[in-house]
């Protein structure tokens, strides 16, 4: 078997497909973070360009604290996809190189 054509039942060829779905979900998550975050900012940002004008709605800040934690936890939930896709990738790019290395 040559180091560099990797066979069907080889166990590089799993972890290539289990990284590459995991780079479509990081991919869904940034999609997702654009289509669900940038609607959450504006209200944030025009609630607090609200407030800072003088104008007070109490019901208008009990929403925006309640938005601003859900963002909050779904940026923690990406950065957190973000960590295990990059350690997966790492892992992977250091098992290939001492794969290369020993013969």
């Amino acid at each position: 078997m040559t180091i560099g054509n990797p066979q069907p039942n080889d166990s590089t060829m799993s972890e290539t497909s289990g990284q590459s779905m995991s780079w479509l979900g990081l991919m869904a998550s940034f999609l997702g973070l654009t289509m669900v975050g940038t609607p959450m900012l504006a209200y944030i940002w025009e609630s607090l360009n609200r407030l800072l004008s003088g104008v007070f709605e109490p019901m208008r800040l009990a929403l925006t604290a309640l938005i601003a934690v859900a963002m909050w936890l779904y940026l923690r939930w990406v950065a957190g996809l973000v960590e295990r896709w990059q350690t997966t990738a790492n892992g992977e790019a250091a098992h290939h190189e001492s794969g290369e290395t020993q013969r």
